[in-house]
């Protein structure tokens, strides 16, 4: 009887697969009665290209001239992920990801932060000298070490890139703050954090709030990392008065729907 060690794990756009290599197949982790043969892929240009639905989990012969339906994702895989066990090359498996993610081929090689991500762990935020975990069902960022201090992510502003947004921290207190227009400078523990929102931060527990989605299902979009440096966006005026009309719509918006926030101690 053959046996074989740990396998690699991919992820087709969004859903996981064990590379069973000695079987020349793909099989989804979740449904092992859905595999995709080596032998289904085509070899262009050094890499094995199919078309895959990630609704119904079919796979076709990818279109040579566009894709007329938009259903199908065309994913592109290095000829070497088909021939070599990468779970001992964590370097060569990483740099495989990298140039997945910018030239969009749409697969994810499973890195050990991702696999322990998809075990519960999930991903730190650090700003400044503080740490919080991200509790993507919660919409919160919780201190790792002061159990109290929680930031809700209704604050943060989406800067309509699709991957970042931002708040005001105060880093004195470890809680969110709002300034106002007659704040002519701002108090040096008032900061300005810029960070990745949900999607860009936690891409498989994002994916996973999805009913359609598996449990293991997770998009190929964004690299996941265990830990994310938030970014402290140096205050002018202008960016001033851009966050106090900012912060104008969020208290219009609540109180338009009876959400108004009361305060909470820290």
């Amino acid at each position: 009887m053959f046996m074989e060690g740990p396998r690699d794990q991919i992820t087709l756009y969004d859903t996981l697969f064990d590379i069973v290599r000695h079987r020349e197949e793909f099989a989804e982790v979740e449904n092992r009665r859905n595999t995709i043969s080596f032998h289904a892929f085509q070899e262009i240009k050094g890499h094995m290209v199919i078309g895959y639905d990630p609704d119904t989990r079919n796979v076709s012969i990818p279109w040579q001239q566009g894709n007329p339906d938009g259903y199908e994702k065309i994913v592109k895989i290095p000829k070497i992920v088909f021939n070599a066990r990468l779970d001992k090359s964590p370097g060569l498996l990483d740099s495989l990801n990298e140039v997945a993610i910018k030239e969009n081929k749409l697969f994810q090689l499973l890195d050990k932060q991702t696999k322990e991500r998809i075990d519960g762990k999930r991903p730190t935020l650090l700003i400044g000298d503080d740490a919080f975990t991200f509790w993507i069902e919660a919409k919160e960022l919780r201190h790792e070490h002061l159990p109290s201090v929680i930031i809700n992510t209704r604050y943060f502003h989406d800067l309509g890139d699709h991957r970042h947004c931002e708040f005001v921290y105060d880093s004195q207190n470890r809680r969110e703050a709002k300034i106002s227009a007659e704040m002519e400078t701002m108090p040096k523990h008032y900061l300005l954090v810029r960070l990745p929102n949900q999607t860009v931060l936690d891409p498989v527990g994002d994916t996973q709030f999805y009913p359609r989605k598996l449990s293991t299902a997770f998009t190929t979009r964004f690299p996941y990392k265990e830990r994310v440096n938030a970014e402290i966006v140096p205050w002018t005026a202008q960016k001033i008065v851009e966050v106090v009309l900012r912060n104008r719509r969020m208290e219009l918006r609540e109180n338009a729907f009876g959400l108004k926030h009361k305060g909470r101690k820290i």
